[in-house]
């Protein structure tokens, strides 16, 4: 199951995904974003300069990698949860209520 079904699953009610920085950036100016999961590694991109703006935007998100506890962040991000791949339901809507504050 991949992210954007396990979020259906969950019970967003729109997902949008984006396979590069362009395109995501275009998303963020669309459209208000309650909350992003953003894949690291977009081929010969990563997402860190999104997160950058969700950042400044005030915008709650969360990394997916398949880097493990290799992953490094700058510090105005080491307390962004990270879900690791394979995605798996359990972990995304862990990761989703530590940011929400939702279901505790």
């Amino acid at each position: 199951m991949d992210a954007e079904d396990i979020l259906h699953l969950l019970g967003a009610e729109r997902v949008v995904a984006a396979a590069n920085i362009r395109t995501a950036r275009e998303e963020l100016n669309r459209e208000a974003i309650e909350i992003a999961i953003l894949d690291v590694n977009l081929g010969d991109q990563t997402s860190l300069p999104i997160a950058e703006e969700l950042v400044r935007r005030g915008i709650p998100f969360l990394f997916a990698t398949g880097y493990g506890d290799q992953a490094r962040f700058s510090p105005d991000m080491e307390n962004v949860p990270i879900v690791q791949k394979p995605y798996q339901a359990a972990g995304i809507a862990k990761a989703l209520e530590q940011l929400t504050g939702l279901g505790r």
